[in-house]
């Protein structure tokens, strides 16, 4: 008989051959109750583990840098234990915020968390945010454009290129941030992130781009669609016998993103959707990290 090892916490038995694979279960879940025992620090990886819809996928960038800075790993632990420098932080535990005062110090709008800092302050919102998400989408475009032949190579994920308003050939258009005018119903949202119209295939590709929090993946998923329905219905209208497809990549402040964003990829670029993915991600986290480098230098 084959030899069996038997697990004293549980009593249950263990193939040798299965002996590697289980270590590295027990070792996760071990790993898991500690951070569920951590709290506040913990909050957010145990969130991260717990979420069947990201599982590992949020880390696969790191897999593609070989040489990553210190700074850059010790500065997203920082932020998975949520230590950025905030007033709420500071208030709930360090105790250096003494009065009842956590109101944003960029906004004054809403309470400075770590969650408001990085995804929901309106002073942020046409720089910071702005920057970071067209630093993701443009990921795509231009990997669309290439693919279409209307620009000759792709510029990395950390270039300050900037893609033009209109690119267009015999076969493609390509509009990047530019409204489209309705002439059927009234169309309040018209201003998608990117369109592409295929003319021989008879189909459109919209794309959206978000950086929400962690916890609003899902529900920012619903508001783009729900929000660029009459934009749909007016492409249909204006483009007849063309299919129209919206993609809503959503990734979170963190790099998460849930499985419809990986299959949206992979529908647009194949077998090279997880290269694109990963710079995507890579562009986020780069925004996100400035973001709040550039906070703890104004709040000093």
């Amino acid at each position: 008989p084959r030899p069996l090892i038997t697990c004293v916490k549980t009593n249950a038995e263990i193939p040798v051959k299965r002996l590697g694979v289980w270590m590295k279960a027990a070792a996760e879940e071990k790993d898991l109750e500690e951070m569920r025992g951590e709290g506040w620090q913990g909050r957010l990886m145990t969130e991260r583990w717990e979420d069947e819809e990201i599982g590992d996928e949020c880390f696969s960038w790191i897999s593609e840098c070989k040489t990553l800075p210190t700074h850059t790993v010790s500065a997203m632990q920082e932020l998975y234990q949520q230590m950025l420098p905030t007033r709420v932080y500071h208030r709930e535990k360090t105790g250096l915020q003494t009065d009842s005062d956590v109101m944003c110090r960029l906004c004054r709008k809403q309470p400075e968390t770590q969650a408001h800092i990085l995804s929901g302050c309106s002073a942020l919102v046409q720089t910071k945010y702005l920057a970071r998400h067209n630093a993701a989408l443009k990921t795509i475009f231009f990997e669309l454009l290439k693919e279409a032949e209307l620009v000759d190579k792709v510029p990395p994920w950390y270039s300050s290129a900037e893609p033009k308003a209109l690119y267009e050939s015999e076969k493609v258009k390509a509009y990047w941030d530019v409204p489209l005018y309705a002439e059927s119903i009234e169309v309040r949202s018209n201003r998608i992130d990117a369109r592409l119209v295929y003319k021989k295939e008879k189909r459109v590709i919209l794309l959206e781009m978000s950086c929400p929090w962690i916890s609003n993946r899902e529900m920012k998923d619903k508001e783009k669609t729900l929000k660029y329905a009459p934009l749909r219905y007016e492409l249909g209208k204006q483009l007849p016998g063309y299919s129209v497809q919206q993609h809503n990549i959503v990734v979170d402040v963190l790099g998460g993103c849930s499985a419809s964003v990986r299959s949206s990829i992979k529908k647009l670029f194949g077998s090279k959707g997880d290269a694109v993915l990963r710079r995507v991600q890579k562009a986020v986290i780069s925004g996100t990290l400035n973001i709040a480098r550039n906070f703890k230098i104004a709040t000093r």
